[in-house]
């Protein structure tokens, strides 16, 4: 699809909430807009959090890519040249030029995109694979960031980063493309602002370590920003670091002086999957019952300030506890309980519809579970949730939620929009009917912790 077709399609699944995953070509001819629940055979992802493969560990050590045709050089300085001169003229004073080579691998494209160590990486499987240290855009809670990266040395240089950050061609390149953004940014955002100018990532190769200088650029976004969400995405592509500045004219001169389409090189790759705002869908809810009011205390960017600058590896468990005025929050080491065994346990007048801090009731339910390292939680004979998870059962290739959980869980509600399961009434008599039990929550990825329906224990 082209460009506005894309755009619609966009603004329509954000409206509804529904995950989906995007590829935009350089050139904005060739989009591909898929639902979460209709990604097709052939394409794989990792974009930051969220990705579509199992984890693999590879056995290949030839990962080296071997240039058999480079371009040819006569072909390359004729259109630099012509660059330089589009730059003497005013018409550009930043161009990113690109030219293609042949490259061989021994490994195919589907094994080297299992093969790499990368933040964020696609398989488009018979065309490309990519991989790539760089976010372009984050959208979090109304506030969206870019963050540019230009200027690139040797980490093994002496004074690697006094040299870098004092090198005036490369400040004046990261400045050029950090003002684009910015009025880019500036359409649809307002209180844009620099967060973070000229900060240095390392990032770690096979051959060698880089430091790369990068600014993060925030803006924040009008309510209704699903419903134009096409638009915003559109609105700031191509991405500037890999075009250049002023962008519009700088477009028409890449154009002419490449041979061919870049195609999807230096084009983007993105997922929404709306679960934050469930998030924060979930707490209005909860504050409109107990207080009848749909304002909130929780600063959300400050929390995010806070985890980036005190930051370190693993997985961490983000708490937030909150009241009418005042909230707080904790943020433990978090990993995932192995359950091999669940009890079921009857509780008819058990109301968890709101996650509240106390969960005595659920501990003395817990603490019925003998042997057992979970327990299901029946109403009546009908199904609910585990004693931290919601629950979906397989059938015949076809994951079904009980239609009574203690609690509306976020990431059972998206996987409920997104089509990955269904509900439907489950009762304790039905779970002969099942193959398989899943359990899962904000924590806990969908099919990442799956046991036989034997695996039940019923009293």
């Amino acid at each position: 699809m082209n460009h506005l077709e894309a755009i619609q399609a966009i603004n329509k699944l954000a409206s509804a909430r529904k995950p989906f995953l995007f590829l935009v070509d350089f050139e904005m001819e060739k989009i591909k807009v898929w639902e979460a629940g209709e990604i097709p055979e052939g394409i794989l992802f990792q974009l930051g959090p969220y990705s579509n493969f199992s984890s693999y560990t590879t056995t290949h050590s030839e990962l080296a890519l071997e240039a058999v045709k480079a371009f040819p050089m006569n072909k390359y300085l004729k259109a630099f040249e012509r660059v330089q001169e589009e730059i003497h003229y005013g018409n550009s004073f930043l161009l990113n030029l690109t030219a293609k080579s042949r490259v061989y691998s021994k490994l195919s494209l589907h094994e080297l995109f299992l093969a790499s160590e990368a933040p964020y990486k696609f398989l488009f499987d018979k065309h490309f694979v990519c991989f790539s240290p760089e976010s372009f855009i984050k959208i979090n809670d109304y506030c969206i960031s870019s963050f540019p990266m230009k200027g690139t040395i040797d980490a093994d240089i002496d004074n690697a980063v006094q040299i870098i950050l004092a090198d005036e061609k490369e400040k004046a390149e990261h400045n050029t493309i950090v003002d684009l953004i910015r009025n880019d940014m500036s359409r649809y955002a307002k209180n844009v602002h620099v967060h973070r100018f000229r900060y240095i990532d390392k990032i770690e190769t096979p051959e060698k370590n880089l430091l790369q200088v990068s600014s993060e650029v925030r803006g924040d976004l009008p309510e209704n920003y699903h419903d134009i969400l096409g638009d915003i995405i559109f609105s700031q592509l191509p991405a500037g670091s890999i075009s250049g500045a002023p962008k519009h004219k700088t477009l028409d001169i890449i154009k002419e002086v490449e041979e061919g389409e870049r195609s999807y090189y230096t084009g983007v790759a993105g997922f929404y999957d709306g679960k934050l705002d469930y998030h924060t869908r979930r707490m209005t809810r909860s504050l409109m019952e107990l207080y009848g009011t749909a304002a909130h205390p929780v600063e959300f960017e400050k929390i995010t300030e806070e985890l980036n600058t005190n930051s370190s590896p693993g997985i961490f468990k983000l708490r937030i506890e909150y009241g009418k005025e005042e909230y707080k929050y904790t943020v433990t080491p978090y990993s995932i309980k192995p359950v091999q065994s669940l009890l079921v346990v009857d509780s008819d007048t058990l109301d968890y519809s709101l996650k509240y801090s106390d969960r005595s009731p659920l501990e003395q339910l817990y603490s019925k579970r003998e042997m057992h390292d979970d327990i299901i939680i029946c109403r009546h004979g009908a199904i609910t949730d585990s004693y931290y998870a919601n629950l979906a059962f397989e059938k015949d290739g076809v994951w079904f939620t009980p239609d009574t959980p203690l609690l509306q869980g976020v990431k059972r509600t998206w996987l409920i929009q997104s089509g990955a399961i269904k509900e439907k009434e489950i009762y304790i008599e039905d779970l002969p009917d099942y193959s398989r039990i899943c359990l899962f929550n904000a924590m806990i990825e969908f099919g990442e912790l799956e046991l036989p329906v034997g695996a039940i224990h019923i009293p």
